[in-house]
């Protein structure tokens, strides 16, 4: 073989449609000594009754079943690996959702192959194939998306003028170079991101089933959130129980533009969550960045508990996506305590936001803070300290 490995491989190869990416699957399976072929359009197949398919304008529910689609795949060929297969992944993950697929990925390291031939030649393969992939899309409205949207990650081969052998070659030779990706992961094998902890004794873990109630208590109180998390607006629990249900059932509350991660003590005790939400400073995909906030409940403020929490949330965040540039925070002017804890954190002011936020009949200026990975990897890494346990569950992040 070409490689000495200590255990098997996974190899997920992307493109547009027509690129060649189940042909040269296939073809690369079958060089390898023992491989399997996990075909991601499988999944959105299995779905007999209300499938909803991609389009230039995709639905949220369209979407919510491609990256279930994208972790059940995932998932299955984790399952191969540890049986000792090499798995191959194939599937069209372009644009944004490719940083986020590759923080769904729990092996690390893997290869990573994105196949960019030319529009062109994938229009003549499309018009030579049995079935029709392309239906709202063109393949030049794909490769648009492919070439402008699509961070550049793996090992990106131009098969225009390669036969099939020819590109599982070139991939074979690029296996542990270009196309590697060794990143730290929110889903390594050991899941050391998803169960982090502070020496100040405070950890965060994802949301569990049994967890929902007691966050939508704990919303619909204002006793519990205090009065700069409390909108103002009482809403009743069983709704906002719906909400987070459904959201939960979509991706674990763990979706890249939105999510919410358990705080608990080293003892399991919950005693707060934190968040972010996605705020985009212009039209690349490249200028989204997380908006974190926290919330804990009154007996735990004032302790530090906080600013650990939130150190961890960020440290969470860079590593969860490599493309990853900034996270922002704010607060309200008006909020001296939090307003404390943002620089302990890392990060800068950056400056006031007026009139930001509606409350208790009038609206409140914010301060805005940041930090960025540059600022993240200069900082004291004890300071983000990691635990290195594994999360029970499965196979991927959604």
């Amino acid at each position: 073989m070409l490689f000495v490995v200590d255990e098997a491989r996974l190899v997920v190869i992307t493109g547009i449609m027509a690129s060649g990416k189940s042909t040269i699957a296939q073809a690369l399976a079958e060089r390898l000594p023992a491989a399997a072929h996990v075909r991601g359009d499988h999944y959105r197949r299995c779905i007999v009754s209300g499938r909803e398919e991609m389009s230039t304008d995709p639905s949220d529910e369209a979407l919510a079943q491609l990256r279930l689609r994208y972790r059940l795949a995932l998932s299955t060929a984790e399952q191969y690996r540890r049986a000792g297969f090499d798995a191959i992944v194939q599937d069209v993950i372009i644009g944004p959702l490719l940083a986020e697929f590759v923080a769904m990925v729990a092996h690390r390291p893997f290869s990573l192959v994105v196949l960019a031939p030319l529009p062109a030649e994938v229009t003549r393969r499309e018009d030579q194939r049995a079935k029709t992939g392309y239906g709202s899309f063109s393949p030049g409205r794909l490769d648009a998306i492919l070439r402008s949207d699509t961070p550049r990650l793996g090992y990106w081969l131009d098969s225009t003028d390669l036969a099939v052998e020819q590109s599982v070659d070139h991939i074979l030779a690029n296996l542990d170079g270009a196309a590697r990706i060794d990143v730290p992961s929110p889903g390594s094998s050991r899941r050391p991101e998803l169960e982090v902890g502070d020496r100040a004794g405070v950890q965060l873990r994802p949301a569990r089933r049994t967890d929902l109630r007691w966050l939508a208590e704990v919303a619909c109180d204002p006793n519990l959130t205090g009065e700069h998390n409390w909108g103002g607006e009482p809403r009743g629990v069983e709704t906002v129980l719906a909400e987070l249900q459904t959201d939960f059932d979509r991706g674990g509350l763990l979706e890249s533009a939105d999510g919410t991660l358990i705080v608990c003590l080293d003892d399991g005790t919950r005693i707060g969550d934190v968040s972010w939400r996605t705020e985009q400073w212009g039209p690349s995909s490249r200028s989204r960045c997380p908006a974190i906030g926290i919330n804990l409940l009154p007996t735990y403020r004032g302790r530090g508990h906080g600013t650990a929490a939130q150190r961890l949330l960020v440290d969470y965040l860079f590593r969860r996506d490599p493309l990853l540039h900034r996270v922002q925070s704010d607060t309200a002017l008006d909020n001296p305590a939090e307003r404390r804890s943002p620089a302990k954190v890392g990060m800068v002011e950056e400056g006031i936001v007026r009139n930001a936020e509606f409350r208790n009949g009038r609206f409140h200026d914010h301060v805005l803070f940041s930090i960025l990975r540059s600022d993240w990897n200069g900082a004291d890494k004890a300071a983000f300290t990691t635990l290195d346990e594994e999360h029970p569950g499965a196979g991927g992040l959604g």
